[in-house]
């Protein structure tokens, strides 16, 4: 995924591809600035359902970074191999509130 979306506001999607090698469970792992304490965020891969994470701050920040989150609890099910949508959403319940900004996404097939 593109290094860093920022603003990634109340209720907002942010969308982008992946592509799958193999049908199974695919790992998602979001990494985010965010000051809010255990952030909520959905991730969903193509039409399949919407996995709603909790992202607690870690003290893990890398050097120079004040607030981050490591949502490491999306498990995505790949029924056809090939390149689909994945669909981050920040759920929040004003415009202004828990104002993310995704660092990274990575993905792994679960064992």
């Amino acid at each position: 995924m593109p290094y860093h979306c920022d603003w990634f506001g109340a209720n907002t999607t942010f969308d982008f591809f992946v592509q799958t090698q193999a049908r199974g469970q695919l790992h998602a792992t979001v990494h985010m600035h965010t000051q809010w304490t255990n952030a909520t965020i959905g991730v969903q891969l193509g039409a399949g359902p919407e996995v709603i994470v909790k992202c607690p701050i870690t003290p893990t920040a890398p050097e120079g970074v004040s607030y981050w989150s490591q949502c490491d609890a999306a498990l995505l099910v790949v029924t056809e191999p090939g390149v689909d949508v994945v669909r981050l959403r920040s759920i929040g319940w004003a415009p202004n509130f828990r104002t993310y900004a995704i660092a990274n996404v990575t993905f792994t097939m679960a064992q």
